[in-house]
């Protein structure tokens, strides 16, 4: 068994208490070893970062005191006067361990279990002080640190030997006890994976290739870009042959990572197929889920006095976490059920269990995510792991997501309200407003300017959703390159104020969302680059006066995710990333910061050239042509229907021009009902548009490119006949995308300017929506693709290559 850390050993084995996750103004990273360093400095005579070893209960432990100083002779007689201020005084004949914990704040805001826990720690110190040096008593000291004022709050504790021993041995038992199961489990797996089948069925046609090439990509540590049809069964394909790799390349944990709810559902059916739930096999599958999907109380604060399930969560969670890890197959409604058997938060369980399972299914921001837990757990454990991307072609747009942030000046008025600004926080509020006007000075220098900047309607080339669905709201926003640092700087001190705050109100929910917002627009202002563009927008609103109030923006934009992600693949030991769109190869590699020796590989999958109709429809639909093609359009998609018997599905760039072509087919037949996809629809409203697909036959239905009908639903057989994707799909031709395509321009080449921008982005919409047809070997159908654009030679090399030459 190899040697254990202390504050692992601790944190597992002597944790206890409630939850509090009442925010606490932690010291950061940096503050904290500054602390530990000045207070280091002030104790003459001690050592500091002192090495200490020892073995109890069959656990080796290894760790550093903070201070340490040992008596002159350690096998001398001790005094028999206990008193812990006597014996501090008699520095020669007693030796002493510190411990040290920086906080600021009040010290009363340290929880007794967080207390419990550095004492803890502190005594399995002591206990291998004491055996490494055969020591009689020693004194443990634990310092608490304000980092603000210096502040020491010290507690000493004297302790014989035999003490600190069978706290050391009660802790390390927990500890042995659960590596030697982990070590069971760990043999078991890999016994079992080494014998693992595929299913009796076979593979299908194109997913033999599929697993083998993602299997010679794990045991090579390669990052590999996997494009295969949807249909050839993918998902399946893929973790089938990590499972297999996992033993011969000794991988830790295996991570599949989806961008939507359905594609981990589809991970789970796919892998009940392998490994039945109903009979587990030694393979501990775990479902993670968003905070606010799991949480029962979310009316509640996140700790003990307010939330009975973080209510001694620490106390209970030694049993949940062995019966979670004894039922194996743990998907969200599992875990749910365990937490509540147990009466601990689900949500938090889930957390503790990523530590101690296989195989994990997730969203892509539990990896790629800038705080995100699984890419922390790799780093902190040093796991060798393995990513499956499930639908990679999403993580371009979600990585901007994940690496942008927006702040608005209406955020703090509730700030600036009687009773709340008190202390600090005032001038600070005060600072950040001054900020706001200088910035609005600098944007908008001229009261006329304002009026007459461009808006973000768009023009060609862009042709989507967001570009024909934009009206004139009274939102204008300018671009800078350079971040405003008369207002980054004040939204910093700020952040400092509201964390001192917090201490007296930690269950304020304004100071919180405002201390949140203003960390997260600081992490990622500190990293500002070339990657990103500022944007400062000002929108006039109804204040409730006789005249109409002004507000500002500012948000960062992230452009290039590339360096963001570049860290996380290379803390893999293999990354595959799937999906039916992942052409050309060199945009994904280029957006996402893949190394240059990224393999590219194509799977042909199970479909024909004859299973599919398709024509080119000949009806421009550019935008500044839209409303003359309304009438023929709409002509063309009513005929289809009426000749091709079944259900039909319509895909436009956008809901205004959704509704205008319903319009007009409802003058030509009255009677038919277009099913239309609503830019609000729950979930519930959701599953409802595609349960009549499902049972209803004769559908005419309307959806947008990119929403969530146009990927991630199975369709098969007769559910779906025909499919017509009106436009190429493009990116709005706003302000920010011709940005972007100078910055890719800049930075990747004039030549991939407008395909990075506009041309790749828009065909993957497309190809993905129409993707929607043709779904198992034995389907058939029509694809219609409407607009002029798709008969040039760049286009057409986007659409796949099955639906022109027969292969297989």
């Amino acid at each position: 068994m190899n040697p254990v850390s202390v504050r692992h050993l601790c944190e597992f084995a002597a944790r206890s208490g409630s939850l509090d996750f009442r925010y606490t103004p932690a010291p950061t990273a940096l503050e904290g070893m500054q602390g530990h360093q000045w207070l280091q400095s002030q104790y003459t005579g001690y050592s500091a970062e002192f090495p200490l070893s020892g073995e109890f209960a069959g656990v080796s432990l290894r760790g550093r005191s903070d201070l340490c100083k040992l008596a002159e002779n350690v096998t001398s007689s001790q005094p028999e006067n206990h008193d812990p201020a006597s014996i501090a005084a008699s520095t020669t004949t007693v030796s002493e361990l510190i411990e040290i914990k920086t906080f600021r704040g009040r010290l009363e805001r340290i929880n007794p279990g967080q207390r419990d826990l550095h004492w803890a720690q502190l005594q399995v110190y002591g206990a291998m002080l004491c055996q490494q040096y055969g020591l009689k008593q020693v004194l443990l000291t634990l310092v608490y640190l304000n980092v603000d004022n210096k502040s020491q709050h010290p507690d000493s504790q004297l302790f014989t030997p035999a003490e600190l021993f069978e706290e050391a041995q009660q802790i390390c038992q927990r500890w042995y006890q659960w590596q030697q199961q982990e070590q069971a489990h760990r043999q078991q797996r890999n016994d079992f994976l080494q014998q693992l089948r595929f299913l009796d069925t076979g593979f299908r046609a194109g997913q033999k290739d599929l697993s083998e090439t993602v299997y010679k990509a794990t045991c090579l540590q390669a990052r590999l870009l996997l494009e295969a049809p949807t249909g050839l069964g993918k998902t399946l394909g893929v973790i089938f042959p990590t499972l297999k790799a996992m033993p011969r390349q000794q991988i830790d944990r295996l991570f599949f990572l989806t961008a939507r709810t359905t594609g981990r559902q589809l991970a789970l059916d796919s892998l009940a197929q392998l490994l039945p739930p109903t009979n587990p096999a030694p393979i501990r599958v775990l479902e993670l889920i968003a905070r606010e999907k799991a949480c029962e109380y979310p009316d509640k604060s996140c700790h003990g006095e307010s939330c009975p399930l973080a209510d001694g969560f620490f106390d209970r969670l030694p049993d949940a976490r062995q019966q979670a890890v004894e039922r194996r197959w743990l998907n969200a409604g599992e875990v749910k059920k365990i937490a509540a058997a147990h009466h601990i938060c689900p949500y938090f369980l889930s957390q503790e269990l990523a530590k101690w399972s296989d195989l994990i299914i997730g969203d892509v921001n539990h990896y790629f995510d800038d705080s995100a837990l699984l890419h922390a757990l790799t780093v902190e454990h040093q796991w060798r792991v393995s990513v499956l991307i499930d639908e990679a072609h999403n993580l371009i747009d979600r990585a901007r997501g994940m690496y942008s942030t927006r702040l608005d000046q209406q955020q703090f008025d509730e700030l600036r309200k009687p009773g709340r600004a008190r202390g600090g926080l005032r001038p600070a509020l005060q600072e950040v407003q001054k900020g706001w006007q200088q910035l609005e000075e600098f944007m908008f220098p001229e009261p006329a300017a304002f009026a007459h900047l461009e808006t973000t309607l768009a023009e060609q080339p862009g042709d989507s959703a967001t570009s024909n669905d934009e009206k004139d709201n009274g939102i204008k926003s300018r671009f800078s390159d350079e971040l405003p640092d008369f207002l980054t700087r004040p939204i910093s001190n700020l952040a400092a104020m509201l964390a001192k705050t917090l201490v007296d109100t930690p269950d304020d929910p304004h100071l919180q969302q405002a201390l949140f917002a203003c960390l997260g627009f600081s992490r990622l202002a500190e990293r500002y680059a070339a990657h990103s563009v500022i944007e400062v927008g000002r929108e006039q609103y109804d204040s409730g006066q006789l005249w109409a109030s002004q507000q500002l923006s500012l948000t960062i934009h992230n452009l290039i995710p590339a360096d963001f992600l570049r860290p996380r693949f290379e803390d893999a030991w293999s990354v595959v990333l799937f999906s039916a769109t992942l052409q050309p190869s060199e945009y994904y590699r280029d957006l996402l910061g893949l190394p240059e020796d990224t393999v590219d590989i194509q799977v042909s999958g199970p479909f024909h050239k004859r299973q599919l109709q398709l024509a080119f429809p000949d009806i421009n639909t550019r935008y500044a042509q839209r409303e003359a093609s309304i009438d023929k359009l709409a002509l063309t998609l009513l005929q289809n229907h009426q000749q091709r018997q079944g259900n039909h599905l319509v895909f436009f760039s956008s809901f205004s021009y959704l509704h205008a072509v319903a319009r007009a087919i409802g003058q030509l037949d009255a009677r038919l009902k277009i099913l239309k996809q609503q830019s609000d629809m729950s979930e519930r409203q959701r599953q409802g548009f595609i349960r009549k697909f499902r049972h209803q036959r004769g559908l005419l239905a309307f959806a947008v490119l990119g929403g969530v009908f146009s990927e991630g639903i199975d369709l098969p057989g007769d559910e779906l006949i025909a499919v017509s994707v009106v436009t190429l799909g493009l990116p709005p031709a706003d302000r920010l995308h011709k940005i972007l395509e100078q910055r890719i321009k800049q930075r990747f080449g004039e030549q991939h300017g407008w395909n990075y921008t506009w041309l790749y982005p828009g065909m993957r919409k497309v190809v993905q929506a129409a993707g929607r047809l043709i779904r198992t070997p034995e389907d058939f159908g029509w694809i219609d693709l409407i607009d002029p654009r798709f008969s040039r030679p760049e286009v057409r090399a986007l659409l796949p290559k099955w639906w022109f030459e027969e292969h297989g």
